[in-house]
């Protein structure tokens, strides 16, 4: 395999990881289908709600982005903030935050096709575009396998 075919292919699984590819569950489908009537709903003690987790998924995501964009600015102001809400949220905040988070997919995907995936981030220890592409793909599976789970948990009505 020539490193163009290598690059190819390796754009071809990014973009395919965004959008939940060998994970059996697609990304865009899951967070549209997931109802406001639950989202704040705690169905255990110590289990985060499912605003808790998507809160935490967004505030990450567009942190990588910073980074893949080379933001540093904003990533180092950023990180300091909290990760998980303070407090439940409305319909509408949680309407707005399903439409961010499907914007930043679109984003990452168009920076696939655009970025020097090799090129190295300074702000973050040298870590190359690819992999903090890979870093928010495993990030985003991991919280969305708990939103479902969380959603399947709920009583029913």
């Amino acid at each position: 395999m020539t490193s163009e075919e290598f690059l190819k292919e390796l754009k071809f699984h990014l973009k395919d990881g965004l959008i939940g590819g060998d994970t059996h569950l697609n990304t865009k489908e899951a967070i549209e289908k997931l109802p406001f009537s639950i989202v704040n709903h705690r169905i255990a003690p110590n289990v985060s709600t499912i605003w808790e987790i998507f809160y935490h998924m967004i505030f990450w995501q567009k942190l990588l982005i910073m980074l893949l964009l080379d933001d540093d600015t904003s990533f180092k102001e950023n990180i300091e903030l909290k990760s998980f809400p303070e407090n439940d949220c409305d319909e509408k905040t949680f309407s707005t935050h399903k439409k961010q988070f499907l914007a930043g997919l679109e984003t990452v995907a168009k920076l696939v096709e655009t970025l020097d995936l090799s090129h190295p981030t300074p702000s973050w220890s040298n870590v190359q575009k690819y992999k903090i592409m890979q870093i928010l793909l495993q990030h985003n599976s991991y919280h969305l396998g708990q939103l479902i789970l969380i959603q399947k948990s709920q009583p029913s009505e």
